[in-house]
């Protein structure tokens, strides 16, 4: 079982009427070897309505990434800016990036 979270636009396309501090996951079936990009076109979800797209609090670079099963997804509509105004708070902080290189500080 897939969870997936949309914000902005795109929860009230899913969940009409939900109030905007409402995070109601959308729990749709697990398809093994499913890829984010197909996940989109399931959703009926093109990839010019996203503005950034997370799988269990990571940043996803690219839209053929593998989901596993019990995977979160979080989907933000285009032209959303993600901000830390209390996000911490609601458990978003654990937000991560891969950095584009690897690093030794040592």
């Amino acid at each position: 079982m897939l969870q997936v979270y949309f914000f902005g636009a795109l929860k009230k396309r899913f969940f009409p009427g939900i109030s905007v501090t409402e995070n109601v996951p959308l729990k749709i079936e697990f398809i093994p070897d499913e890829t984010i990009s197909e996940l989109l076109t399931r959703l009926n979800i093109t990839q010019d309505e996203i503005g950034e797209c997370f799988v269990n609090h990571t940043v996803v670079e690219t839209f053929d990434e593998i989901l596993d099963d019990e995977s979160r997804v979080a989907i933000f509509s285009k032209g959303m800016y993600l901000i830390d105004g209390g996000m911490f708070i609601r458990g978003h902080a654990y937000i991560q990036r891969k950095p584009p290189i690897k690093i030794d500080f040592y």
